[in-house]
């Protein structure tokens, strides 16, 4: 059905269009969404280590490790987030969530590599021990301008990426909805546009084999007036010009065949254009073989061969006789 061909034609671009500013939409928003939660939570974060370093004490044992531990957990139960004590050299002292002889080395880590110059550190990563991503603040603890220690603080926010991936596919049920509603809006102009284009082009199809007697069916469709206005003149203009054309054949083939002296039209190669029953008759031709033909390969006559060339070659009229 031409309708279902041009719903195709329009929706399989629009269904295409949809997904992929769907897609692309959802991957902003969502990054965008991401991003600040996560800025929101190291900023939340950042303010609790300031608040709760600022009261410790710098100078801790770095042997103590019961002291470290009492410690840590005081300060994870106050701040409500896991803490870790960490020596200069990168070992954990204490952590308030695992025992530190099981916790490796966290000098290469980014928010202790910071911590150990003398900044206060940051960093969002996966964490093997909660198994989701954590955002980390470490803050130094200074005695005598250099720094002795590092306490860090970290929180799951894995729940960040989870709220975000329902965002996202939300999104795309949303997208998914919308690409649904555009299909029953394409299938709605499909056939609003079909069926005229049909009759157009049956029209068209009728004209083409010279057929112009429905030419005034043609449907004024509001969207195509103009298209069938322009058909239907185009239609009557070539049935008017067809009509005189045979007219003027038929005018002609009156008239060659009324004449009593025999007529052979030809052109400049020398092809029969028209040849009326007597020339026919006397040249023993029959007229529609001849039609289309060369004068030599229907006239086995050299001297009329001949005068037909040198009229050609002259332009200009020749009389002779031929026996």
């Amino acid at each position: 059905m031409p309708q279902r061909r041009l719903f195709w034609q329009l929706y399989r671009w629009i269904f295409v269009t949809t997904l992929v500013v769907t897609a692309i939409a959802a991957w902003i928003i969502t990054s965008g969404f991401k991003s600040s939660l996560e800025s929101r939570a190291l900023a939340d974060l950042k303010a609790r280590a300031a608040l709760v370093a600022s009261d410790l004490d710098p100078n801790i044992s770095p042997d103590d490790s019961i002291a470290a531990t009492r410690l840590v957990t005081a300060v994870s139960s106050k701040a409500g987030v896991r803490v870790t004590l960490i020596r200069r050299d990168g070992s954990v002292l204490a952590d308030s969530q695992e025992p530190s002889s099981q916790a490796p080395n966290q000098s290469r880590q980014p928010e202790v590599a910071a911590a150990l110059r003398g900044d206060t550190g940051s960093a969002t990563r996966f964490s093997s021990l909660t198994a989701e991503k954590c955002a980390y603040v470490a803050q130094p603890l200074h005695s005598n301008s250099s720094v002795e220690a590092i306490i860090r603080f970290d929180v799951p926010i894995g729940y960040i990426d989870r709220v975000a991936d329902a965002i996202r596919l939300k999104i795309l049920i949303l997208g998914l909805l919308l690409a649904l509603l555009l299909a029953l809006v394409s299938w709605s102009l499909a056939r609003r546009l079909g069926q005229p284009l049909m009759e157009l082009q049956q029209n068209a199809e009728r004209f083409a084999k010279g057929d112009f007697a429905e030419k005034a069916a043609l449907r004024q469709s509001g969207d195509f007036v103009g298209l069938a206005a322009a058909m239907g003149t185009m239609a009557s203009q070539l049935d008017e010009r067809i009509q005189t054309v045979t007219r003027q054949r038929n005018e002609q083939e009156a008239i060659l065949a009324s004449m009593a002296e025999g007529l052979v039209a030809v052109d400049r190669e020398e092809k029969i254009l028209s040849i009326n029953r007597v020339a026919a008759s006397l040249l023993e031709l029959e007229p529609d073989r001849a039609v289309g033909k060369t004068i030599q390969e229907v006239i086995r006559h050299t001297d009329l061969q001949q005068i037909i060339s040198k009229t050609l070659a002259d332009g200009a009229p020749v009389e002779e006789d031929i026996v």
